[in-house]
């Protein structure tokens, strides 16, 4: 496991040398939708459609809590797309341990530190909608009871 300065020397060489050749995406679609329509057992989830960057969110108890879920997504996108990690590659990876409640937790996943640094900021949300994390996990947790689809939304 990383210690905590060398996730930071480990996050300034991938921001140093960040993939500057892509260009923001002309809308960034975000859809709410039942767990059940995710391609696979994740609370959120991204695609890369031509121009547009589309994001399935699973609709939760509380909105605040898909509205966190949301934050994190966005910015995981980004800071993966800086850091030249394939999405397909997140996906596989994510698709291949269905028995981890959270892949981005592993320390193998390709975007284990981007998660990461992901997290912090939807912790600080749902910190400042005056919510509990433990329960807003209690409640992420509900939703893999739902079997995967084929095909998101």
């Amino acid at each position: 496991m990383k210690t905590r300065p060398q996730k930071v020397v480990a996050l300034y060489l991938a921001l140093k040398n960040a993939d500057t050749s892509w260009k923001l995406p002309d809308k960034i679609i975000i859809k709410y939708i039942n767990h059940k329509n995710q391609l696979y057992n994740s609370d959120g989830d991204y695609y890369e459609h031509g121009k547009d960057w589309d994001v399935y969110i699973s609709k939760m108890e509380d909105w605040r809590y898909s509205f966190a879920c949301t934050i994190h997504e966005l910015v995981e996108m980004a800071l993966t797309k800086n850091n030249k990690i394939n999405w397909k590659n997140i996906t596989d990876f994510d698709i291949k341990h269905p028995k981890f409640l959270d892949p981005g937790h592993h320390k193998d996943a390709p975007y284990h530190t981007e998660h990461m640094e992901a997290e912090k900021i939807e912790r600080e949300i749902i910190k400042l909608f005056g919510l509990d994390w433990d329960k807003y996990e209690k409640d992420y947790a509900k939703l893999d009871k739902y079997p995967p689809s084929k095909s998101p939304a």
